[in-house]
């Protein structure tokens, strides 16, 4: 039974106690990323990240990394468009240290200047390791074409010279402000007493001052663009998606899921079997999601040799034509459930998983659902629920389109794409 509450200081707690395990995971999470940066805050929620590891006024960096590995536990954090999560995962009997630890670096972080500048190092070698990476780079270059100025297109980590602007006046503002308790949701799955995790998040996270609101969200505008881009790479990148508005109810979540996996987020998904296995256009042909909180995104991301490029594209645009014609029919929806259902049994063996889900729920729905209520609602979906949604998705014009690096003779006008 998922536990959730309020904490007299703000902080939001749910908490998924599991005894059939000696292991567990402690996430907290803050709303806000690299969409809710204003101008001059570009690649601060990434740095900060980043800083929080650093040292607080009674732990040293050597100190945090000491005391969770010494355990064998291990401590980690991301940093995406609209969330900052920091999460350790270790043996059930050390909980405690885990949120100490955690409470400790999100509150009192001491954001040397000397750490700052050391660190600026490091986080402009972690962009230039992007820029060095075919999918990575194609994918920011596709978002910038697919939402132009938007926050949303904006890279996570910032430029390099974002990241060299950065100071210790404007990053412990920052700090301040967003990392608030009023703004803070604490996550834990696993052997944990939950009761035990409210009381040192109380006690070590002291209410006080208001929270700065992040920029308002505004959901980019529909626009479409299909381009081509030259690289030095030896492969194409091939991205295209389309958006719609976020769903209300966990159904519509599942309905997509169940799509995108017949489609293409299997080995058995009808691209996955054409391009690769039917006609070796490719290596990789995949469905990817993305769950923002007044846009989702669906899409496609395949690579392949120059000189295949335009026959994949062809081979993508005539498959997204058979799923208008012909949606998933009840034998593959039976299939992807099925392929899902086995997936929650993997995911209820790893608590990192759950601690994960259970945010993630919460960020997408205000509520969670537990892990059985959730493998019913997936296994209640149907056919012409599938259907309902690939008829909302498939609307001819609405599709972005990005090939990188397939040589002008190769491009998207020798098979147009007309989505």
């Amino acid at each position: 039974m998922i536990e959730r509450g309020t904490l007299a200081n703000g902080v939001t707690l749910l908490c998924e106690p599991v005894t059939t395990t000696e292991t567990c995971a402690i996430g907290f999470w803050f709303p806000t990323g690299s969409r809710d940066e204003r101008r001059h805050e570009r690649g601060l929620s990434h740095f900060l990240e980043h800083m929080l590891f650093k040292g607080t006024e009674c732990r040293s960096a050597l100190d945090i990394a000491v005391q969770i590995d010494r355990v064998g536990g291990n401590i980690n954090a991301f940093t995406d468009r609209e969330t900052t999560c920091f999460y350790c995962t270790l043996p059930a009997a050390h909980a405690d240290l885990a949120v100490e630890v955690l409470c400790d670096m999100v509150s009192s972080a001491t954001l040397a200047e000397a750490d700052i500048e050391k660190e600026k190092v490091v986080v402009c070698n972690e962009i230039r390791a992007a820029d060095d990476s075919p999918e990575e780079q194609s994918y920011q270059l596709f978002l910038e074409r697919m939402w132009g100025a938007h926050p949303l297109a904006v890279r996570v980590a910032g430029t390099e010279a974002d990241v060299q602007r950065t100071d210790r006046d404007a990053l412990a503002a920052f700090y301040r402000h967003r990392y608030h308790p009023g703004n803070l949701m604490v996550t834990a799955a696993g052997d944990v007493n939950c009761d035990a995790v409210a009381s040192t998040v109380s006690e070590r996270l002291a209410a006080g001052g208001e929270p700065t609101a992040a920029e308002p969200r505004v959901p980019p505008a529909q626009r479409r663009a299909q381009d081509f881009a030259d690289s030095d790479f030896q492969q194409a990148q091939i991205y295209a998606a389309t958006t719609l508005p976020p769903g209300t109810a966990p159904a519509t979540y599942y309905a997509l899921l169940v799509l995108s996996t017949a489609f293409g987020e299997s080995m058995s998904s009808r691209l996955f079997q054409r391009i690769r296995e039917d006609e070796g256009l490719c290596y990789s042909v995949e469905t990817f999601r993305s769950h923002y909180s007044d846009v989702w995104k669906w899409g496609i991301y395949a690579n392949a040799l120059p000189e295949l490029t335009a026959r994949l594209l062809a081979a993508l645009n005539e498959e997204l034509h058979r799923l208008a014609d012909h949606p998933p029919t009840v034998s593959e929806v039976d299939d992807a459930i099925s392929h899902l259902t086995g997936s929650m049994v993997f995911a209820k063996e790893d608590m990192e998983t759950r601690m994960k889900r259970i945010a993630g729920q919460y960020q997408l729905f205000g509520d969670v659902t537990e892990l059985d209520q959730a493998a019913h609602l997936l296994q209640s979906i149907t056919a012409d629920d599938v259907a309902a949604i690939t008829a909302r998705l498939l609307q001819p014009g609405h599709f972005n389109l990005l090939v990188y690096g397939a040589g002008e003779s190769n491009g998207p006008g020798q098979a147009p794409f007309d989505w």
